[in-house]
């Protein structure tokens, strides 16, 4: 369930209003697709925080807040998979006693991380106010000048888990400590 929390708004056109829950739901979407198998979302909220008119558009700034709890066990990480492959590679009795203790050491640092956690994400909703269409973007800040990149292609290219190159990513690293150079 999607908690909306209007702070500060001032009342627009109805249809704007009508997009709100629309607007949670679609965000709440996004963010649970994007943890899928890592973390379950609970105690979902979208805030408004601040709301501005910019040629024929309503921009409202919002949070999407939510209680992250972990599901995934740092040993079914991809990540630790990967190592764990590239453990069973080895030839040398010492190098794979070696490897054991290394992905000892990520999964003890992993299990050290909360298990659930207060997250908030910032996103901007541009609602067209003639056409009464809306559109979601992540505010990206680089250099301090933020762009405004379509929030869905952000999500899907930043948050979503691609577990092939995680667990590449897992066996460059043990081969790297391994060896004490990249692969």
């Amino acid at each position: 369930m999607t908690a909306i929390c209007l702070a500060g708004c001032t009342k627009e056109e109805a249809f704007v209003d009508s997009y709100d829950s629309e607007i949670a739901e679609q965000v709440t979407s996004i963010m649970q697709e994007s943890q899928k198998g890592r973390y379950n979302l609970e105690n979902c909220e979208v805030l408004v925080t601040e709301e501005s008119k910019e040629a024929g558009f309503l921009i409202r700034r919002m949070t999407f807040q939510a209680d992250w709890k972990r599901i995934r066990e740092p040993e079914d990480d991809p990540l630790i998979q990967g190592m764990l492959q590239a453990r069973d590679e080895l030839k040398s009795p010492g190098e794979k006693e070696a490897a054991g203790r290394i992905i000892d050491g990520y999964i003890v640092e992993m299990n050290s991380e909360p298990e659930t956690e207060k997250i908030e994400t910032k996103f901007v909703a541009q609602i067209s106010l003639e056409n009464e269409t809306w559109e979601l973007f992540y505010p990206f800040v680089q250099e301090g000048k933020e762009t405004l990149l379509p929030l869905r292609e952000y999500a899907e290219e930043n948050w979503f888990e691609n577990a092939g190159k995680r667990m590449q990513e897992g066996r460059r690293r043990l081969i790297a400590e391994i060896t004490g150079a990249d692969e």
